[in-house]
């Protein structure tokens, strides 16, 4: 209710900012916004999330990855701030990290270079190429919390290093990371437990 007071109903009270960045608020995965016409931007899709959008579970009780909480903390992020969220993305992340061939909405002169992803005959009835593979993401303007970003191998290596480096990039420090230290041990028990879990799905 700090950011949204309209968001109230059960459990919405207990929702969290860790909540929606560990993808344990409760809310849907996903929702088909863009084949209703009744939504036509960013903003009409976050006043449903807010206003319409019921939990799932109780907030922290489970893990189901979520478009919505993405959605959400971007509009969040931009409350915050006060500045466009692709905006952000480029002043924090992908200048200090030399990410040079990351973009939300492409240029148009390297469009050519850009793998198509698929044709879209649902939605905008074409091949995809260039611009954002998911719909929602297209129908918010093509830049979202949870798609909408374009990278080449280059630049995710750039990423992926500082991550490694605990959030430094070629000497200089991006962000703070933590992690829990773990032996070899800790690992193979780690890896036991996944393989275990999975096994025991249903298919």
């Amino acid at each position: 209710s700090q950011f949204y007071p309209e968001f109230k109903g059960k459990w919405k009270d207990k929702v969290t900012i860790k909540h929606l960045l560990t993808h344990s608020s409760g809310l849907k995965p996903y929702v088909q916004y863009f084949k209703d016409d009744s939504y036509q931007n960013s903003d009409d899709i976050i006043n449903d999330i807010v206003s319409n959008q019921e939990l799932l579970f109780e907030p922290g009780t489970e893990f189901k990855y979520s478009d919505l909480g993405m959605i959400l903390l971007m509009d969040i992020v931009e409350k915050v701030t006060g500045r466009n969220f692709d905006e952000l993305v480029n002043s924090w992340v992908l200048k200090p990290m030399d990410m040079k061939n990351s973009y939300f909405n492409p240029p148009e002169n390297i469009l050519s270079h850009i793998p198509p992803t698929e044709f879209d005959s649902v939605y905008r009835n074409k091949v995809i190429q260039g611009i954002v593979h998911d719909e929602n993401a297209f129908l918010m303007g093509g830049v979202s919390g949870h798609a909408g970003l374009f990278s080449n191998t280059y630049d995710i290596a750039n990423y992926a290093q500082t991550m490694l480096n605990l959030g430094v990039y070629n000497g200089r420090r991006i962000c703070m990371l933590k992690v829990a230290a773990a032996d070899s041990s800790q690992i193979k028990n780690i890896l036991a437990m996944i393989v275990e879990i999975e096994s025991k799905k249903t298919i």
